[in-house]
């Protein structure tokens, strides 16, 4: 990420994690928190429990961290799923290289 970015991140947000591992998040602008718990979460996707049961593949904390950064890095401009596309996409192009190279 960009050092101006992060700046801006560390300038308005904080966080740490409560005793029962989920994040909670501190905006120093607005001076309010935000305990992002499993109820929070969904509310935040709009899924119900039938999704957390069958289609979610990480833990309900993992998953809380991820509506965390998504959150921080929202009012930014960017976004976690785009983080995560292009990991994707850089990594099919490497693959791509290599496989012409062995041939």
């Amino acid at each position: 990420m960009k050092v101006k970015l992060l700046k801006k991140i560390r300038k308005r947000f904080d966080w740490y994690i409560n005793s029962k591992g989920f994040p909670i998040l501190i905006d120093k602008r607005k001076k309010d928190f935000l305990i992002l718990d499993l109820d929070e979460v969904k509310n935040y996707y709009q899924v119900d429990d039938d999704f957390i049961e069958k289609k979610l593949q990480v833990s309900v904390e993992e998953w809380s961290w991820r509506c965390l950064k998504n959150r921080i890095l929202k009012p930014f401009g960017f976004s976690f799923d785009n983080i995560n596309y292009t990991k994707a996409v850089r990594r099919s192009k490497i693959n791509k290289n290599w496989s012409k190279d062995e041939s």
